[in-house]
C-alpha cells in the first residue's frame, strides 16, 4: 500500500465523519414498509398476477394498511395465499427500557413473506421485487405439489 492510498482512505472517513447511517424513527420507518409494499411489493403481486391468469388461474389482490395479499384461485375456491406484512421494531439493544411508544428511538423496518406453512421474515433493505416473486413461486410449488400428493 503507498502513502498515498491509507492518506485518501482516512480522508474519505473524515469527509464523512465516520457516521454509520442513521435508523429511521417510528413515523419514517411506518412510511417506508408503507411505500415498499405499495411499490416493489404490489409490483410484484402484478407480474405474478398476470402471468397465473395467463396460465388459467384467477388471483386476488388485496392491500391493507400494513399488508398485501395475492391469492390464486382454482375454480373459484381459493387454493393458495401468499400475504407480505410490513412490521417496524424497536433496534435491539441489550437493555430492556420501558417501551414506551412516544420514544423516537431508531426502528427497523421489516417485512414477512407468509404462506399457508409459515412466515418467513427479512430485512426490508434486503428484499426486491424478484426476491418476493421467487419466494411465491417456492412457496407455491410446495403446496401444489403437497396438495397433489395428498389428493393421490
Amino acid at each position: 500500500m503507498s502513502g498515498k492510498d491509507w492518506r485518501s482512505k482516512l480522508g474519505s472517513i473524515v469527509t464523512t465523519g465516520g457516521e454509520r447511517p442513521k435508523r429511521p424513527g417510528p413515523s419514517e420507518a411506518r412510511a417506508h414498509v408503507e411505500r415498499f409494499i405499495d411499490t416493489t411489493v404490489l409490483s410484484a403481486f402484478r407480474t405474478l398476477s398476470k402471468e397465473l391468469q395467463g396460465r388459467g388461474r384467477k388471483t386476488r389482490i388485496e392491500r391493507t394498511k400494513h399488508q398485501a395479499v395475492l391469492t390464486v384461485l382454482r375454480d373459484g375456491k381459493e387454493e393458495f395465499s401468499y400475504a407480505v406484512r410490513g412490521r417496524v421494531f424497536h433496534k435491539m439493544t441489550f437493555a430492556w427500557p420501558v417501551l414506551d411508544q412516544t420514544r423516537r428511538d431508531p426502528r427497523m423496518a421489516r417485512i414477512e413473506m407468509s404462506d399457508p406453512d409459515g412466515t418467513d421474515e427479512r430485512d426490508l433493505e434486503d428484499v426486491t421485487e424478484q426476491d418476493i416473486i421467487d419466494d411465491f413461486i417456492e412457496d407455491y410449488a410446495k403446496w401444489v405439489g403437497w396438495k397433489h400428493e395428498s389428493e393421490t
